[in-house]
């Protein structure tokens, strides 16, 4: 662990906490320049340091499924307001085991809503204040947990579109087991959730709308990606979309039909649907645009859109 960005990053906080910090929008924001040289230094974007010792110990780079450190909307949040979450994974074994048996574990910082950069003391989520920073470590798929009380603080550089930050913390459990944890993230992007959004006539009739974050799972060992959005469980649009599927223009079908191209599920029961989805990427994020018509009982007629799936082919 290079020690160096440590003092830096937790000089910085000190210059900040008393109003001389070089924050972008004035003493506080979505970017403190300066902060974020010095956080930065020997990591490329995305790149990130974590060191855990005494309870628990850490013995190397994450080398499970998913992003190693992600930055998202939290449960409650969504793409725009906040709160954000950010969860860093290593490897590590709690005291009561031994290296050999070292498993995935994680950080999380729950950041709340409209943070600012600068220095902020840390809470657990059991007794924080509004718009306190919280944190947890878990390990062991939920083995075990260090959640009960924290002391120190962690220091944002930068909370928009990106993350970069810097903490030194200990994290106690509830049988007076102490976890002290020490690292940095450079220029993590942010994640955005799933978001959706359709018109629907039924026979010509008043238009229903639906605009919103939406969910998505993968299915079939992997092979397709299940897309649900609308206003309630019962009442939304789905979509079941190959894993591997090319950019470019798709014809839906329905789900009960055997076939080529993307399969849908409408609120109402139609017997046949006749419509196109046009798949575009950008980066990691896959988005689209769809118009429909499900004949039936009535006759559906559904024009929309969807945005920031995150696909893979693993």
């Amino acid at each position: 662990m290079n020690m160096k960005w440590t003092m830096l990053a937790m000089a910085s906080g000190a210059l900040l906490l008393n109003g001389c910090g070089d924050a972008a929008s004035g003493g506080g924001g979505a970017v403190d320049a300066q902060a974020v040289a010095q956080i930065a230094e020997g990591l490329e974007e995305g790149g990130y340091e974590l060191e855990l010792s005494g309870a628990a110990t850490s013995v190397g780079e994450y080398t499970g499924n998913g992003k190693p450190v992600l930055y998202e909307p939290a449960k409650e949040g969504d793409n725009t307001q906040g709160p954000r979450l950010v969860r860093v994974r290593i490897g590590a074994y709690h005291q009561d085991d031994d290296a050999q048996s070292a498993s995935p574990a994680f950080i999380t910082f729950v950041l709340p809503e409209n943070v600012q950069t600068g220095t902020q003391a840390l809470a657990v989520s059991r007794t924080a204040e509004e718009g306190q920073v919280t944190a947890q470590l878990i390990g062991d798929g939920y083995g075990w947990s260090f959640a009960r009380e924290v002391e120190g603080t962690i220091e944002l550089a930068e909370v928009g579109e990106r993350f970069t930050a810097a903490w030194q913390f200990d994290i106690a459990d509830g049988q007076e087991n102490t976890v002290q944890v020490l690292g940095r993230a450079y220029g993590v992007p942010f994640s955005p959730k799933l978001e959706g959004a359709y018109t629907l006539t039924r026979d010509g009739g008043e238009a229903e709308s639906f605009e919103g974050l939406g969910s998505w799972s993968r299915q079939g060992g992997g092979a397709e990606y299940l897309l649900m959005f609308g206003p309630e469980p019962g009442n939304s649009i789905s979509f079941r979309i190959p894993a591997d599927i090319e950019p470019g223009e798709h014809s839906l079908r329905l789900r009960r039909d055997d076939g080529d191209g993307v399969a849908v599920s409408l609120p109402d029961r139609v017997e046949s649907v006749d419509g196109r989805i046009r798949i575009e990427q950008a980066g990691e994020q896959t988005h689209a645009t769809f118009d429909l018509t499900g004949t039936g009982e009535q006759t559906l007629e559904v024009t929309g859109a969807f945005r920031h799936l995150t696909m893979s082919t693993d």
